[in-house]
């Protein structure tokens, strides 16, 4: 168990539950915000504006800003060397 929630119940928080705060998705990818070391090859790649960055003193990252717009190109993915940004396989089990 890691940090505790703020609020009214101070209950931790599992490390299930802390992963999964970084992780954001479209349709087609993923991009773990843990592991972005904020290169931005990401944003330059992808010609549909899907991705954003979050520039803030030490606190620098890609994220998702227009999810809806992504077409699942894989533009994104295939420059991110740090690996933060995947494809979703498909429940046809396509990769895309």
């Amino acid at each position: 168990m890691t940090r505790t929630q703020t609020g009214n119940s101070a209950r931790p928080i599992s490390r299930r539950m802390e992963k999964k705060r970084h992780r954001h998705e479209t349709v087609y990818i993923q991009l773990d915000t843990s592991k972005c070391t904020a290169c931005f090859k990401c944003i330059e790649a992808c010609s549909k504006n899907v991705i954003g960055k979050i520039n803030i003193l030490i606190h620098k990252h890609a994220i998702i800003r227009n999810g809806e717009e992504c077409v699942g190109c894989g533009k994104c993915v295939k420059v991110c060397d740090a690996g933060a940004i995947s494809s979703i396989i498909q429940k046809t089990g396509d990769i895309i």
